[in-house]
């Protein structure tokens, strides 16, 4: 790890066009020789500025580590401080581990290879639930699949890494053994089954980091495991929300940003505009073409009371997951963040529904 100051790599480091490109060059040759990676800069474009009228501002500060290190510390971060007794900007550089939050339904793709999920799915969704509302039973039938995937999948696959660790641990022990006398047709059978167990866990390790990467124009078996690793760990450092700018006042509590980002956007997506052109929602029924393909019973109950405009119990479908993507490296701001939104699954089947 090191910090380095006076040296730009990039051309929007600076913000004027006076800029020795040719030393640019060579300071990117460096940083790719000695396999370095810049720790990402929040909150802030420029470190350095000359106090003039017309200030020249550049970003003269950062800190690189190599992999190795950022492997350790994947949670770092790098933020400015005021300027108060100079012209650069202190960074403050925390490596404290990030609390884990509760933990979120995930839907892992590998899963659909594994024997036992149809039957899982199948016994959730086939407990008798009491309800008769469509809406409020589907919720529930949703929620409980979720809760035995998670449950199925803790003791079907369990902590990679740690499986990773102990086949590793006990190859190896068994591997010293072979140099000093013959191993037991157990042992060898129990090495054999490590070593092969261990390629399956290594590539469902590999398809795992490859689905948290979100790396999209990469074709399969063209990087490793590490490469997934750490476009995941740089876009959680990206990604990362350590304070907001609401009402002309900073809060870093995230119940506090929660709260306010919650309260700005609903004031914004609350809003009434008077339009030239509506939306028709004289709809004749759901489809045929989804009632050929999707044959639930409880989708279907759930469509034909959304087609009578009850709303009654729609709440728990009309959820989603709310995201702050940056519009500028130096976002701050409520205004600054564009919202991403996960919607509920049957609000996407509603769509796709109300789109044929």
């Amino acid at each position: 790890m090191g910090a380095l100051w006076g040296l730009q790599h990039r051309v929007e480091d600076k913000n004027n066009g006076n800029l020795d490109r040719r030393m640019v060059g060579r300071f990117r040759r460096f940083l790719n020789d000695c396999e370095l990676k810049e720790i990402y800069l929040h909150g802030r474009r420029y470190t350095w500025s000359n106090e003039r009228e017309t200030p020249t501002l550049v970003r003269l500060d950062r800190v690189f580590v190599t992999v190795a290190w950022e492997e350790l510390h994947c949670s770092c971060s790098l933020r400015c401080l005021a300027t108060v007794v100079a012209d650069h900007c202190p960074v403050l550089f925390d490596c404290t581990t990030l609390s884990a939050g509760w933990k979120r339904f995930q839907f892992e793709r590998f899963w659909l290879r594994l024997d036992g999920f149809d039957e899982v799915v199948q016994s959730a969704w086939d407990v008798v639930h009491g309800d008769t509302d469509p809406f409020r039973r589907l919720t529930a039938k949703l929620k409980l699949t979720a809760c035995r995937l998670m449950s199925w999948s803790d003791k079907k696959v369990g902590c990679i890494k740690l499986q990773l660790m102990i086949a590793r641990e006990v190859v190896l022990r068994l591997d010293i053994a072979m140099e000093s006398r013959l191993l037991t047709p157990d042992e060898r059978r129990l090495r054999a089954h490590l070593k092969q167990a261990y390629l399956g866990l290594a590539s469902l390790e590999r398809t795992m980091a490859r689905q948290r990467a979100k790396i999209a124009w990469l074709r399969e078996g063209h990087a490793n495991t590490a490469f997934f690793h750490q476009h995941a760990a740089y876009r959680r450092q990206k990604n990362v929300i350590h304070s907001l700018r609401a009402d002309n006042a900073v809060v870093s509590d995230h119940a506090a940003m929660a709260e306010a980002t919650f309260a700005h956007f609903e004031g914004l997506l609350g809003t009434s505009v008077a339009r030239a052109h509506s939306l028709d929602l004289d709809l004749t029924s759901p489809s045929s073409r989804w009632h050929s393909q999707r044959r639930r019973a409880d989708f279907m109950a759930a469509f034909d009371k959304l087609y009578t405009m009850c709303g009654h119990g729609f709440q728990g479908l009309n959820q989603a997951l709310l995201v702050l993507l940056p519009k500028r490296p130096d976002a701050m701001a409520l205004g600054d963040y564009r919202p991403i939104s996960l919607i509920h699954i049957f609000a996407k089947l509603v769509a796709k529904n109300f789109g044929y």
